[in-house]
């Protein structure tokens, strides 16, 4: 691990991933297993079940999304977005929610560490919610610096100041403090797992790497690590996976990992599409802006 340092890029709200030496092409970079991960068993409970929350109002919103991805996945074939996604964007919506659903559940259950880990990534979409779990961040002053990194719950909206409604417990449980704060100074337990999880789950360092369509480095389970570079390595823990160097990195260099499946030869356009609606920005990199550049 000592390859590698957190360092804000353009900002603090922008952390990225740099190296601290000369890393060779097919070097390895980091191993590295999820803090979380969603687990199938845990997805079909959600799936299969009627009342898998216990939550009555929560269970009829899940009992819903099952009829409606049911239906929307039969029909997926005929339909698709311009990006190729295997979903069309009526299912894309329906299975976001039910995955805001399962990460905020499972959030309430995970360990202080963890949930630390979890808040500490990057939350584009924000999907700040009446009485949802969220992190406080981004404040400046003295008392919003005491703050920063509390758990609290949203428990509205208040439309004269235009600001959400954030209750944290300061001493005791019985006596909780409600604040105002802006949306830029929030985070949402669903909002960082749709911003940062991999299908493994949601890692430490992995999801501080940036974004670039043509990356410098590639990301691989430990069993086709074993079978691309014949290595004979052990995974140490389920789901761990493998970072290393598609070329040779300089010390100082950021390492950037792919999002997106680009391997069906995506244009330009598709790969924009994709990664303003999955991720809240527009690609910048090398690649974008050379076939932008191309196509002029």
């Amino acid at each position: 691990m000592s390859k590698i340092e957190n360092r804000e890029v353009n900002g603090p709200s922008n952390i990225g991933l740099f190296a601290l030496e000369d890393i060779s092409k097919d070097a390895i970079i980091m191993r590295e297993s999820p803090f979380y991960s969603f687990g199938m068993e845990n997805i079909r409970h959600y799936m299969m079940n009627e009342n898998p929350t216990g939550n009555p109002v929560l269970d009829a919103e899940i009992r819903e999304l099952q009829t409606k991805i049911g239906i929307a996945n039969k029909k997926y074939h005929k339909k698709g977005a311009s990006f190729r996604e295997k979903y069309p964007a009526e299912a894309r919506l329906l299975l976001d929610r039910m995955a805001a659903i399962i990460s905020e559940k499972d959030f309430e259950s995970e360990a202080k560490d963890v949930q630390a880990k979890w808040l500490a990534l990057h939350d584009a979409h924000q999907d700040v919610r009446k009485d949802t779990t969220i992190g406080i961040f981004g404040l400046t002053s003295e008392k919003g610096k005491l703050l920063n990194g509390k758990i609290a719950h949203c428990r509205g909206f208040d439309e004269s100041k235009q600001r959400y409604i954030v209750e944290y417990t300061k001493v005791s449980l019985e006596n909780p403090e409600k604040i105002l704060l802006k949306k830029e100074n929030v985070k949402t337990v669903s909002g960082v797992f749709r911003s940062n999880a991999f299908p493994e789950g949601l890692f430490e360092n992995r999801c501080r790497m940036n974004h670039a369509c043509r990356p410098n480095t590639e990301t691989l389970s430990v069993l086709v690590y074993n079978q691309r570079l014949g290595g004979s390595l052990v995974a140490k823990q389920p789901n761990e996976c493998i970072t290393i160097a598609k070329e040779n990195i300089k010390a100082g260099d950021e390492l950037t990992g792919c999002y997106i499946s680009i391997g069906s030869g995506k244009s330009v356009d598709m790969r924009r599409e994709e990664l303003r609606e999955k991720y809240r920005f527009d690609c910048q990199c090398e690649s974008c802006c050379n076939e932008l550049i191309e196509k002029m």
